[in-house]
């Protein structure tokens, strides 16, 4: 059966968002290098979620800002 596995999203306060979402769904964050970028991965139950920043209008141009992963 297709499951969500994962999503990624872009974000302008990454601190923020990560706390935001460890107190309100419990998720529980690391660090990851994301083709140099200093990202956080969270996972809780089998979802994780990728949160990298946005660093400028340049990283829209190669990256997608939100990215679901589905495990079919």
């Amino acid at each position: 059966m297709p499951s969500l596995t994962s999503i990624a999203i872009r974000v302008h306060r990454l601190d923020a968002t990560v706390a935001f979402y460890t107190e309100a769904f419990k998720f529980q964050f690391h660090e990851v290098d994301v083709y140099g970028i200093r990202s956080q991965f969270g996972e809780v139950g089998d979802i994780t979620l990728k949160l990298v920043p946005i660093r400028d209008g340049v990283d829209f141009t190669e990256y997608p800002i939100h990215q679901p992963g589905f495990k079919v």
